[in-house]
């Protein structure tokens, strides 16, 4: 399960979601953190009727490196 914060092209034009991970398998041997999705290898999503408050977002505007071009935000 994820959190979405941003949306966006990396550098090398690829879309990616930024997310606060909270459950699921992921690389990380944590089980919460900030996680970049690739979206064209996303499948099999359920939109759930949860609510979260937003993640603070950085005071220089940039959630991340890793989105070159935001496309939105939360």
């Amino acid at each position: 399960m994820v959190h979405p914060h941003a949306l966006g092209r990396s550098g090398n034009g690829k879309l990616q979601l930024l997310a606060w991970q909270t459950a699921g398998l992921g690389r990380s041997p944590l089980p919460e953190g900030w996680r970049m999705f690739d979206l064209a290898r996303v499948g099999g999503v359920e939109l759930l009727q949860a609510q979260f408050a937003p993640r603070p977002q950085p005071a220089d505007g940039r959630w991340t490196a890793g989105i070159a071009e935001p496309v939105a935000a939360v």
